[in-house]
């Protein structure tokens, strides 16, 4: 059975594709595609793996569900239960079960019984299962307009909170953003150059910018100093505080 790193080269070998076209669609540096492909997890933002996973199975066309399924059963292998051996030197003879027909005529009786009754029960169990439906369905909010039914298919979250510490991220180059408001889950975005995003949290915010030099940061209302040069990714964190745990990692050149 393939691994995790060799389903994914399979599926982008038999495809034809190389890192950096897969690149070019997912956003996802190179050097974290190839990490991926050698299961050198250590060297990626442990918050994204899933996301970065998901993302490159669905753009080379390997099997999602198998990907997936294998990197849970990696990260959290399950505990066999410890097999308890009969003694084999016992001398004791078998324990006898004095009530052993009693419980076997119980049975057949419970048997009987539920035979008799089930035509009655069936309707009433069928009854409780509508009515907890109903009241299901009852207790969801519908939406009131056709704009939250266009929303439906949205995959990046809309910020709607005025609260909290601000922060802008401008692109002056076309780059992808990964962002974790105070430890949630992360937001994955494609900015093209020109273009910017606003984030609002009450504590910290987790970065990672595929290009660091083309990101330009305002946080709290200042505009941050470059979070590293030329060629370089960057991950970070940002507080009101100012930015700190700076990561940074050499782009693969294209």
């Amino acid at each position: 059975m393939f691994g995790i790193g060799e389903e994914l080269k399979a599926a982008r070998l038999k495809r034809g594709l190389t890192f950096n076209e897969v690149f070019k669609s997912t956003k996802i540096d190179p050097r974290f595609l190839q990490a991926l492909e050698e299961e050198n997890f250590e060297i990626l933002p442990e918050p994204y793996i899933k996301a970065f996973l998901r993302s490159y199975a669905l753009e080379i066309g390997a099997n999602l569900a198998s990907v997936m399924r294998k990197y849970e059963e990696m990260r959290s292998p399950s505990q066999e239960e410890p097999v308890v051996k009969p003694e084999t030197n016992s001398t004791h003879p078998p324990r006898f079960v004095p009530y052993k027909d009693a419980l076997d005529r119980l049975r057949e009786n419970s048997d009987i019984i539920w035979k008799s009754y089930k035509k009655f029960a069936l309707p009433v169990l069928g009854g409780v299962v509508i009515l907890i439906l109903l009241i299901a369905l009852l207790s969801v909010k519908p939406k009131t307009n056709i704009e939250s039914f266009l929303n439906d298919e949205e995959t990046e979250p809309a910020v709607v909170s005025t609260k909290g510490i601000p922060l802008t991220v401008k692109a002056l180059k076309s780059l992808y953003l990964m962002v974790s408001l105070d430890g949630g889950d992360s937001l994955d975005y494609n900015i093209s150059a020109g273009d910017s995003k606003e984030f609002r949290a009450e504590h910290r915010f987790w970065i990672l910018t595929s290009d660091a030099e083309a990101s330009e940061f305002t946080l709290n209302g200042k505009t941050l100093d470059k979070i590293a040069g030329t060629g370089l990714c960057a991950q970070f964190i940002a507080d009101s505080t100012g930015v700190s745990a700076i990561k940074t990692y050499k782009q693969v050149q294209r």
